[in-house]
């Protein structure tokens, strides 16, 4: 069950200063960037063409795969202590900095026919990809870089409790087919395979060194239909990974050299009894992949992906499980960067279903995390008092509660009438108060709970993920309440941790 808690991140929320990384099934199987195709193309002639000719119907255009990904923010983490309510801290308290750079970028060489005109063909494109990942946490800017590893033992003196690095380096290769205008994909078929190694080093006392290890690969076959401004993805997946977690003694000479072997590519001097080996999984998945973007590349968009995942740990024991990933997120040069994710996971083995909220502002702000997760709690029952909240302000807001599978199917039975639905809708003023709005929604539950799907469990959670109100209607007709614990970590208040309850639901 420990390895489930880390794939849903809470364990990095609660645990003495560890990152607040969004690390979700979505970021786990997908890519930075996606394969474009240059506007720049040679014929059978060797001249530069934008169109088909009559001499010249098969041409060579450029392919390319690029990205870009910066980020940086500081928070205070809970290494001092949880609050119950929102307490600004002092200025002069030190906050954790966390900067985070990725970057993405391949070529390769396609090759199109014209089909039915001088601007319509079928395209061929086979394109590699390389990419790495960095991310650095710490109280202050590191002597050697925001970057370094701790290649001498004073690198190591001088990082503070709390304080880690994450290093990934990746690649794959993606081939397509499909029709072009122009040049422009509108809709084709592709694979992606991609293979990586991951490596995070976190200081957890001033004597161990926390050190994970992860390999994991992925692949993925689907269809894209659309052009780079509005297109739908829709794949099958295929995701498997190991890793291994030990707990270094860097006051051991031993256990510090082979640190410094495994920086040189050297791992099995980690085997020893120099480091102690704290976990080791396993683990294998198969599922679907959605996604939609729209806006204009590399400046202003925003991309909603969904990620539906069956898998088991396959070292040790296999325990079934059901994982559904949900995320919005605002990209682009000119972008509000605020991913809101939820992570759902249905545990077969103790009959359990788990929900995981998580709100991040990097942009916009804490104004960013009230406007969208505060209305999300306010529409389920979940009333609470916010601070100030302004633009500037970083703020990591995070919901976790369990529920058993038999009270989950208690309210997932429960009938709703559009009438019913409607009334709530007028209390908070939400669109579907609008009685055609509210029977589309009553019907798309009607038909989730009714259906013989295998996959029920997690279509009914995923309904009530999107429409929160029906959740706190359900709950009012069932006569309960639910019970969820908030956090909160940001740059301007001390840690929040705290229980919440529906009693106060503004339908009551």
């Amino acid at each position: 069950m420990k390895w489930l808690l880390g794939l849903l991140l809470w364990s990095n929320a609660v645990a003495f200063a560890q990152p607040l990384t969004t690390n979700t099934p979505y970021d786990l199987t997908s890519t930075l960037g996606a394969p474009i195709s240059v506007p720049v193309r040679f014929d059978l002639t060797g001249r530069v063409s934008f169109k088909f000719s009559a001499d010249a119907a098969t041409s060579f255009p450029l392919q390319f795969h690029g990205a870009w990904e910066w980020q940086r923010y500081e928070f205070i983490p809970a290494v001092y202590g949880m609050n119950e309510d929102w307490v600004e801290a002092p200025s002069d308290m030190l906050r954790l900095q966390v900067k985070r750079h990725r970057i993405e970028g391949g070529a390769g060489i396609g090759s199109a026919v014209k089909l039915l005109s001088e601007t319509l063909g079928l395209a061929v494109a086979l394109v590699p990809y390389k990419g790495a990942s960095f991310e650095t946490r710490a109280f202050k800017k590191p002597t050697r870089g925001w970057y370094s590893l701790p290649l001498e033992r004073n690198d190591w003196e001088e990082w503070s409790v709390g304080e880690g690095r994450d290093y990934q380096v990746y690649g794959g290769i993606t081939f397509s087919v499909g029709a072009a205008f122009y040049g422009v994909s509108l809709a084709q078929a592709q694979a992606t395979k991609q293979s990586r190694w991951f490596l995070s080093l976190d200081k957890v006392s001033d004597q161990y060194m926390r050190l994970r290890i992860r390999m994991d690969n992925w692949k993925k076959v689907g269809t894209t239909i659309g052009p780079l401004v509005a297109s739908w993805e829709a794949a099958l997946l295929k995701y498997f990974d190991h890793e291994r977690s030990y707990l270094v003694d860097m006051h051991n000479p031993e256990a510090y050299a082979a640190v410094l072997a495994l920086f040189k590519g050297r791992l099995d001097e980690l085997q020893t009894a120099s480091a102690v080996q704290e976990e080791e999984s396993e683990r294998m998945w198969q599922g679907t992949y959605h996604a939609r973007y729209l806006g204009i590349p590399f400046i202003y968009g925003q991309s909603t992906a969904r990620v539906r995942l069956e898998g088991f740990e396959i070292a040790g024991s296999e325990r079934q499980l059901g994982i559904l990933n949900i995320q919005v997120t605002n990209k682009g040069v000119l972008r509000e960067a605020d991913p809101q994710i939820w992570t759902v996971v249905h545990d077969v083995q103790d009959e359990m279903i788990y929900f995981l909220g998580l709100s991040q502002s990097l942009e916009k702000g804490s104004l960013g995390v009230k406007e969208r997760f505060g209305r999300w709690m306010r529409d389920v029952g979940l009333n609470m008092e916010w601070p100030e909240v302004g633009k500037k302000d970083f703020l990591d807001a995070r919901l976790m509660f369990a529920l058993s599978v038999d009270r989950w199917e208690k309210w997932s039975e429960t009938a709703v009438e559009a009438s019913q639905y409607q009334a709530a809708c007028k209390l908070v003023k939400l669109t579907c108060q609008k009685l055609s709005k509210a029977k589309k929604a009553i019907k798309r539950w009607n038909e989730v709970r009714n259906s013989e799907s295998k996959h029920r469990m997690m279509q009914t959670a995923e309904f009530i993920v999107r429409h929160p109100l029906m959740w706190n209607l359900l709950l009012k007709l069932n006569g309960e309440t639910l019970t969820v614990e908030f956090m909160a970590h940001g740059a301007r208040w001390l840690p929040v941790q705290r229980v919440l309850t529906t009693e106060t639901s503004p339908l009551n």
